[in-house]
């Protein structure tokens, strides 16, 4: 499947801009469960006031970054599930999320760390069957996926991949 990897970074530093994200998204739950007394404003050394800022309470900031990471961690399985859905392999997953090791070692990784022990369920776009995945550590595309419908195109070409050595 010729997709990109990870995403291209074209408006500068990604870290900068999901810290940014993640800020406002802490100082917005925090305004809509704490709006009266959820903020405190800070200056740096020297106190000057044109530096001060209006941050979150640290236990009120702390209690969002914990929902807010629930969600986030809901909403990789989801689009992992999609993507595996949609055909792409565990080293896609791997090499989109930037994870260390070759193509081989990155699926595995990322199976590992994101598939719950019994395996990811997700719905093949081809078939529209559920589709359990075993991780992709077994050879054989049968002992990968099962539930794909017999006649599923998708499963039936990695199979014939498989069985040719073209794998």
């Amino acid at each position: 499947m010729d997709t990109p990897t990870t995403p291209p970074d074209i408006f500068g530093d990604r870290d900068f801009r999901a810290t940014t994200g993640v800020d406002r998204a802490i100082a917005q739950i925090v305004s809509l469960a704490h709006p009266d007394d959820g903020f405190h404003i800070t200056a740096p050394p020297g106190d000057n006031p044109r530096w001060a800022r209006r941050r979150p309470k640290p236990l009120y900031s702390l209690t969002a970054a914990l929902a807010l990471n629930i969600q986030v961690e809901v909403r990789i399985l989801r689009d992992i599930r999609e993507a595996r859905g949609e055909g792409h392999t565990w080293c896609d997953i791997g090499d989109a999320l930037d994870l260390p090791g070759d193509d081989g070692d990155r699926a595995s990784v990322a199976f590992d760390r994101f598939a719950p022990p019994s395996g990811l369920w997700w719905t093949c776009r081809d078939c529209t069957a559920r589709v359990r995945d075993h991780g992709p550590d077994d050879p054989h595309p049968d002992d990968r996926e099962s539930g794909h419908t017999a006649d599923c195109p998708r499963h039936r070409a990695e199979v014939n991949a498989y069985l040719s050595g073209d794998e």
